[in-house]
């Protein structure tokens, strides 16, 4: 019985950084602009270009979970991995 609940169950838990990147997609900020935004308080053991693809990859992942909806046609290639991005790169 505990194993049916469990697989009935879709729980999924955010970390600070996540919460904030929630906090700061409003569907009209660029991810760049969010990555600047959090670099201080998150990304300081990284450069800035490697923040800035962690943010991109963060909202794929955030999509995937269902706490971003993104539609399929703003999810582009970069660097051989998808991003989730909108058109004008927004998130």
């Amino acid at each position: 019985m505990t194993d049916l609940i469990e697989d009935m169950l879709d729980v999924s838990e955010i970390n600070p950084f996540a919460q904030d990147f929630l906090d700061r997609c409003d569907g009209r900020t660029a991810v760049e602009t969010l990555a600047r935004d959090l670099y201080g308080a998150y990304g300081e053991e990284r450069t800035m270009e490697n923040f800035i693809e962690a943010c991109a990859e963060t909202a794929q992942t955030l999509a995937k979970k269902g706490f971003l909806e993104p539609e399929p046609s703003h999810v582009i290639m970069k660097g051989g991995g998808a991003v989730a991005e909108d058109q004008r790169g927004r998130a």
